[in-house]
């Protein structure tokens, strides 16, 4: 979790570095990783700001804000498919549970280890409203949707999907660390080295 302390991250990362050691630098392929896995550890700026909204329960009044499963889910071949990102959590007292999904398309380098990412879209879906805001968003109380009770019906009748295509203006790239094509200029999105794999978890790192 984010709250993990420097102690015990500094175990994790020397357990990691072992495993990578003793496996000698398998042979690691996109292809490999085809299926669904879940984050156990991780020390991603991103992810690590997304573990850190249950520090909003802090606040008073606040209620408990719980990140659930986090799952990355792989499809495709060993030079190009699909990689998703999926978070659930709750955010009460109007959220009981949500998914976010992140899409994006991956192309791995002639090793095979090394992937390149660019961003698509990202979706709120799967939204399961508290008791209290589903009564407010049934149709014989609700005349009128504003706010957030009209992004929660949104989401409960499909889904709030942004695109993440990077962009560029007159003074430059926008959005370059996403990936993107705009004017025929190719922006390339993060990296992703596969260090190990096997039936039961990998382990990768991103790059710039």
């Amino acid at each position: 979790r984010a709250s993990a302390s420097a102690e015990v991250r500094g175990v994790v990362a020397e357990a990691i570095a072992a495993l990578v050691s003793a496996s000698g630098a398998p042979a690691v392929g996109a292809e490999a990783l085809r299926g669904r896995w879940r984050l156990r550890f991780t020390t991603a700026p991103d992810v690590l700001a997304l573990l850190g909204l249950e520090r909003l329960s802090e606040i008073p009044g606040a209620g408990t804000v719980r990140v659930g499963d986090i799952d990355q889910v792989f499809d495709g071949d060993a030079s190009s498919g699909t990689v998703l990102n999926e978070a659930s959590f709750s955010i009460p007292p109007l959220v009981d549970s949500v998914t976010l999904r992140v899409r994006a398309q991956y192309a791995a380098a002639p090793s095979g280890r090394r992937l390149t990412l660019q961003f698509e879209e990202a979706a709120i879906v799967d939204a399961v409203p508290a008791p209290l805001v589903d009564t407010l968003l049934a149709p014989p109380i609700l005349l009128s949707r504003t706010g957030s009770l009209e992004a929660i019906a949104r989401i409960r009748e499909g889904a709030l999907r942004f695109p993440l295509i990077g962009a560029k203006s007159g003074e430059g790239a926008l959005y370059p660390f996403l990936g993107g094509t705009r004017e025929g200029e190719r922006f390339p999105g993060p990296g992703y080295l596969l260090l190990y794999a096997d039936e039961t978890c990998f382990v990768g790192r991103q790059t710039d």
